[in-house]
């Protein structure tokens, strides 16, 4: 558990825990934990004719939980994994509308815009087979594979960076 207080900013309490239990070559695992992130100088006070920095913002939090196996045996090792995120006042640089004229504004400011949940399953898996010579040698063969879905509330806002890249995604690395 870590604890901080910042003098803008009421205390933060970051708790996580893990637990694990081992059977032979397999290992069930759950853990869960919670993080935050302050705005950064740039979007709290940044200006030029494009861009508002917001002294107002509020720091980004969230919750992660995870449970899933790992397995291990002669010339492998994997992992299967479901996970969970859960974030609340994420800071995005926004234009707003303007109701009156039906337009948005020309000028990008950060806000503490949404919450999103994000909910997945991951996969690794790495068979270690020594096939080869001096020359030439394989010494790995691994598959990852990953699937995130993603949900939030975006307003009535245009935005610059988190729901343009907040789309259900699918990962696969071989």
């Amino acid at each position: 558990v870590s604890a901080i207080k910042y003098e803008d900013w009421e205390g933060q309490l970051w708790p996580g825990a893990e637990l694990s239990y081992n059977l032979e070559d397999i290992q069930l695992f759950a853990g869960a934990d919670r993080s935050f992130r302050l705005p950064s100088f740039t979007e709290l006070y940044y200006m030029d004719e494009y861009f508002q920095g917001n002294s107002q913002l509020e720091p980004e939090s969230q919750w992660t939980y995870e449970t899933g196996i790992r397995f291990y045996g002669d010339g492998y090792f994997g992992t299967v994994a479901v996970f969970h995120k859960a974030g609340s006042n994420l800071i995005d640089w926004v234009r707003q509308r303007i109701p009156a004229i039906s337009a948005y504004d020309r000028t990008y400011s950060p806000r503490n815009v949404a919450e999103n949940n994000v909910t997945g399953i991951d996969f690794t898996g790495v068979w270690l087979p020594e096939i080869g010579g001096k020359t030439f040698k394989i010494t790995s063969f691994r598959l990852i594979y990953s699937y995130m879905d993603l949900s939030w509330d975006p307003g009535d806002a245009i935005s610059l960076y988190v729901f343009t890249h907040y789309n259900p995604v699918s990962y696969t690395h071989l």
